[in-house]
């Protein structure tokens, strides 16, 4: 991703490269992503309209911002309004819908239909004009704050027309903002760049206020498509073949024909797919565990069973099918393959490894 913006004679990119200077809180980083969300929408549909309601930015950027705060349960900081309004959204998102065009339809349309109740009409007092301020900072040096968005306003209309003109002006009587046609020029020529630039420091803000999460680049955005597990499925189905095992949430056997793979932690908290933190389980069980942590009873089972599958993985699979497990096992619990094969050594590991995560996770409200 791009540090910096491409340079362009006729724009002040420099201006542009500025407006996440000084970020304390989401939302000019949020704003900006979720005009870049309908600007992609509209190029889609070869829709040249530069106009764009704040209601409209703002939804999209709420729809935005509901997966990293609402589904991953990352925080935007302690002062962070945006949060506090997604927290008052009345909705609700399951882990296997999360890929969903309709569910992230739905969200969308909750969004549109809640804005007022939710309060989300404060996210567009200071911002929309703010994020400006770059571009007419010589203006803007000795203004008192509490004058500042009216002068910006003032100071887009009038640049608009100039050889140099701001990122956008206000029409409508404030209630939409106009992109002006040589940034919109700019932006299309340049999106995937400007997207990826926006996304770094989307990335950075998230990793500052979260710096414990795991798998922060994998909850900057909404998740466009979960990984198949068909491959760790037929290493399993292999295992289960000579280790009998009993599914350690609902006490009954695992049949090798008609299991679920379960993700021991939640995926939502660690966001990947690796072995180590992959179980067999019982079909109707899996569907009902959803983001529940384990309890200390299960957390002991798990491990036991990952010691068992450990020891028969590496006589029973394929040379290519154990590194590709070993692999992940070495890198989730820090150790080498040659330790995989020691039973208590892979216990200390996952006792480790385990404990820690799943206090983080309680503590994010898992």
């Amino acid at each position: 991703m791009s540090a910096i913006p491409p340079s362009a004679t006729t724009l002040n990119v420099g201006a542009l490269s500025a407006i996440f200077n000084k970020t304390t809180a989401s939302y000019k980083l949020l704003f900006f992503i979720g005009l870049l969300q309908l600007i992609e929408n509209r190029l889609r549909r070869s829709d040249d309209d530069r106009a764009f309601a704040l209601d409209e930015i703002t939804s999209s950027f709420l729809s935005f911002g509901w997966y990293p705060h609402r589904f991953f349960k990352l925080s935007f900081g302690g002062q962070d309004q945006v949060g506090k309004v997604l927290d008052q959204l009345d909705f609700d998102l399951s882990e296997r819908a999360v890929t969903s065009p309709e569910a992230q339809q739905a969200l969308r349309d909750s969004l549109a239909g809640q804005l007022d109740r939710i309060g989300a009409a404060t996210l567009q007092r200071y911002v929309p004009q703010r994020l400006l301020t770059p571009f007419f900072e010589d203006a803007l040096r000795c203004l008192p704050d509490q004058k500042k968005d009216r002068r910006i306003r003032e100071l887009a209309e009038s640049a608009f027309t100039s050889d140099h003109p701001p990122l956008y002006r206000f029409v409508n009587g404030g209630a939409h903002i106009e992109i002006h046609p040589r940034w919109m020029e700019y932006l299309t020529v340049n999106f995937s760049i400007i997207k990826g630039w926006a996304f770094n420091h989307w990335a950075a803000y998230l990793q500052r206020n979260n710096p414990n999460s795991p798998g922060i680049i994998d909850k900057i955005a909404p998740p466009y498509e979960r990984a198949s597990l068909t491959k760790q499925r037929k290493v399993w189905k292999l295992l289960l073949a000579e280790l009998p095992l009993t599914c350690i949430y609902a006490k009954v056997p695992v049949e090798p024909d008609t299991f679920d793979l379960d993700h021991f932690l939640p995926w939502s908290f660690i966001c990947h797919d690796q072995y180590w933190n992959l179980i067999p389980a019982k079909s109707a069980t899996n569907r009902s565990i959803g983001r529940i942590l384990p309890t200390p009873e299960q957390v002991e089972a798990f491990i036991d069973v990952q010691i068992q599958a450990l020891q028969v993985a590496q006589r029973l699979l394929s040379p290519k099918q154990w590194t590709a497990m070993a692999e992940d096992y070495s890198a989730g619990l820090g150790l080498s393959t040659a330790e995989l094969v020691y039973p208590e050594r892979v216990m200390a590991a996952y006792t480790k490894t385990l404990n820690p995560m799943i206090s983080l996770a309680q503590s994010l409200g898992y």
